[in-house]
């Protein structure tokens, strides 16, 4: 469950067949607006978005939700009921598209990342297209206003990563140790009869932002983490024993544990990586508990209701955006 610091109650997971996936914490930003986890994306699966209001929070107006997949902004989201457990809620799981009078939609999924080599010469852009994947970014808007819209075409996703991408140009991007064998797609076209759709009008700025950063489930995720921690997980090991949480020196042992920033991830085992990662999460913890306790700060808690609703958001038709800016305008479906 992703809890932004500043908004205690408003929940975000990321679910397949109902069930949140497993999350890792790996947030180290002051930004209390923002937030960010690690997540297990298992290969071949339909995944939705689900957003929860629980007391304390309570939105100001209505929300929406720009949701960017890999670094593609999805242009047309596609809005239902989602609250459970008392709490008001919304879900993610469709993109919409109209084409020829056709409207349809095509759910969110995680697909195996195929590469291939190639000689092509690897450029910027390619490094900055790759590095965005394994990536999910949600951001948070209030809505100002609606107004009917009858728009005839919503195109299809054509962005992606439907193609095969070089393999040498994956090498060249992603950290040493790592391993890159998922993203994400979008199913086959399912049609739709009619919907009801409404111009959106939101502030500029988003109110909250929520990263989800995904390996397929097992072994790669783990090294992911892992790869991802040391320089860190050493800091918070320093700032301990600054603190004198844990000792300054180690008190020799015939048979010390071994270190673990000694043993490569790549000969560990999965149980091994689960542990280690708890290991350097546990330590994390702890020092954030006691920042808390320092600056006298507290909080976090969760967000039901019955109705369908379907909401689309317009783009600039120069290119596609990485992220949401001013001036955008949005469209909300209702059947």
């Amino acid at each position: 469950m992703a809890i932004v610091p500043a908004l205690p109650g408003l929940l975000v997971t990321v679910e397949v067949a109902g069930e949140a996936l497993p999350e890792y914490d790996c947030d180290d930003s002051d930004d209390q607006y923002a937030i960010s986890r690690y997540i297990e994306a298992p290969l071949g699966t339909e995944f939705e978005i689900r957003s929860l209001y629980q007391t304390p929070y309570s939105p100001t107006s209505m929300v929406q939700i720009d949701i960017i997949l890999d670094g593609d902004y999805v242009q047309a989201p596609f809005l239902e009921w989602g609250g459970k457990d008392e709490c008001e809620g919304y879900k993610y799981g469709k993109a919409t598209f109209i084409t020829e009078d056709q409207l349809e939609t095509r759910r969110f999924r995680f697909a195996p990342l195929v590469t291939e080599e190639t000689d092509q010469q690897v450029t910027e852009e390619t490094k900055r297209k790759i590095s965005s994947i394994g990536k999910i970014e949600l951001y948070f808007y209030y809505i100002e206003g609606l107004e009917e819209a009858k728009p005839t075409i919503v195109p299809r996703q054509t962005t992606l990563h439907d193609d095969p991408i070089n393999q040498k140009a994956v090498k060249a991007t992603i950290t040493p140790g790592d391993s890159l064998t998922c993203r994400t797609d979008l199913s086959a076209p399912e049609p739709r009869e009619t919907v009801t759709f409404s111009q959106v009008k939101t502030m500029h700025e988003p109110f909250a932002k929520f990263t989800f950063l995904y390996r397929s489930t097992g072994m790669s995720l783990f090294i992911f983490i892992y790869i991802h921690l040391p320089t860190y997980a050493n800091l918070l090991k320093a700032v301990l024993k600054s603190l004198g949480i844990i000792q300054r020196t180690p008190t020799p042992s015939p048979e010390p544990d071994p270190d673990p920033e000694s043993i490569a991830p790549e000969s560990m085992n999965t149980d091994e990586l689960r542990a280690e990662v708890l290991r350097l999460r546990n330590i994390q913890q702890q020092l954030r508990g006691i920042k808390r306790e320092r600056e006298d700060s507290a909080g976090t808690m969760v967000g039901e209701n019955d109705a369908d609703i379907e909401w689309t958001r317009s783009q600039p038709s120069k290119r596609a955006r990485r992220s949401p800016g001013e001036g955008d305008e949005v469209i909300c479906l209702e059947e």
